[in-house]
């Protein structure tokens, strides 16, 4: 369901391209989606933090869209931007170490 969620934001980012606020409304979305997903009571914090993290990046792309009304809101923006990126990388990795743990293998089931 993660991926999926992932699969389709992305869709609709691309066709909206042209919006400034796509990334942000995108963000949002990927965070309201996932939090309504049902998740094993051991996976629970890391599923918080990563839907919480999207959250704080929809706020961040949101303020880099309105930094074109004024550009000095981009230059404490783009560090706090970076900072949370980084820490979906993190997540993400824990995210991987939790599901190689508990024998959760995904593959094609045409391998």
């Amino acid at each position: 369901e993660l991926i999926q969620i992932q699969i389709d934001e992305i869709s609709s980012v691309s066709k909206n391209i042209s919006d400034p606020y796509v990334y942000s409304d995108s963000y949002k979305n990927m965070a309201l989606r996932m939090s309504a997903i049902s998740v094993p009571k051991n996976f629970t914090g890391l599923h918080i933090d990563y839907v919480n993290n999207f959250n704080a990046l929809s706020v961040m792309a949101n303020r880099i869209a309105d930094s074109e009304k004024d550009p000095i809101v981009l230059l404490a923006t783009i560090p706090e931007y970076e900072k949370l990126s980084d820490a979906q990388k993190l997540i993400l990795e824990q995210m991987k170490l939790y599901f190689e743990n508990n024998g959760i293998i995904f593959a094609n089931s045409n391998e």
